[in-house]
Formats: structure tokens, sequence, C-alpha cells
């Protein structure tokens, strides 16, 4: 989001705006967190959305680097340790099947 690169949908994105305006590196160090942009975006129709206020809270119990470093382990493979994306089902490089993050949700509710 913070990325000088975005998709079309986060350029004019009122979460990434407002945070912006604020001055704030993340949500949860604004003294309204969480507020209802932020709990509407993770409670939308997009599955992607659905984790966004459980990350930041990780961030702010623990910390951004904690954080990082559990994202790191989470979207690598652990056969071969090569990164994957949100949706994919299998490794690209060895093939492994993936936990799914809808998968992963579903088994979570």
């Amino acid at each position: 989001c913070k990325s000088q690169i975005n998709a079309i949908y986060c350029k004019d994105c009122d979460i990434r705006l407002c945070a912006m305006d604020k001055g704030i590196e993340y949500c949860f160090q604004c003294n309204d967190y969480p507020c209802t942009k932020i709990i509407n975006f993770n409670n939308d129709e997009c599955s992607h959305h659905s984790i966004v206020l459980e990350n930041l809270n990780v961030m702010k119990t623990e910390s951004v680097e904690q954080w990082l470093n559990q994202q790191q382990k989470r979207w690598s493979c652990t056969s071969c340790g090569k990164n994957f994306t949100w949706y994919m089902d299998k490794c690209l490089n060895c093939e492994k099947e993936l936990m799914n993050i809808i998968v992963e949700l579903r088994n979570e509710k």
C-alpha cells in the first residue's frame, strides 16, 4: 500500500490516503484505530482483505519486524523455501500443495 508502485485500485484508496494525511505509517498508530474504514475493508467481499485487522493487531502488540518475520515464514513453501502468493494452490517451484489462504480462513471459522 505504501509503495509508489500501486495497483489502479490502490492509488486512491481512502485508507491509504487517510494514513498519508495523518502522517502515520500504519493504521494501528492512529488514535481512531480501528475505525469504520478499516473494519469495513476487513469485512468486505474480498477474501484477501479479511486478514487486515489481525495483521495490524500483531504489528501493534508485537512489532512490525515480528509480523514481517511471520509473513516471510507464512508465504514461503515449507518444502523448497520459495515465496508464493495469496491464491496459489501449488508451489510453482516444487509443486508442493500449499495452504491456500481461502482454505486457511475457512478452517478458522
